[in-house]
């Protein structure tokens, strides 16, 4: 989702917060939250906090900059969408319709062709520590975990 067109269209340096809705188990689609909000957010995550059941998880995640997004997952499917809020109080819901696969096919045959790095070592690493930090979260609900 990182290469969802409708997200890449987002003014990064105005977002207040990020509301993210999506579906599907947590192991394997919690991913498809954690980086387009952390490539939205452009700030690394301080901690997070969880809560789950069967049916749902959801987690906050606080920024460096003192600033928060959410993430919901439904355990039985979801649209990917975000509500995101600016600072110049403008809100608007982004849902990735079009096909992000194509554009992520590009990136990665573009990667084995000349070496060209999409994201950035940093970035990546930024988001699987969340992604760490968000299974200990929903372990430990109502704690806050640091990063």
């Amino acid at each position: 989702l990182r290469f969802a067109k409708e997200y890449l269209q987002l003014d990064r340096k105005q977002i207040a917060g990020i509301a993210s809705v999506g579906g599907n188990a947590f192991d394997i689609y919690v991913i498809h939250q954690l980086e387009p909000i952390i490539m939205l957010m452009q700030t690394p995550v301080k901690r997070l906090m969880g809560m789950n059941s069967a049916e749902f998880y959801t987690l906050t995640l606080e920024f460096s900059d003192g600033r928060l997004a959410t993430i919901n997952g439904y355990t039985h499917g979801l649209p990917f969408i975000l509500n995101v809020a600016f600072h110049n109080g403008e809100n608007r819901v982004v849902e990735a319709k079009e096909n992000f696969f194509i554009p992520f096919i590009k990136e990665l045959v573009r990667f084995y062709k000349d070496g060209t790095i999409p994201v950035s070592q940093e970035e990546t690493l930024q988001i699987m520590a969340a992604r760490g930090a968000a299974v200990k979260a929903l372990k430990n609900p109502g704690e806050w975990i640091n990063i």
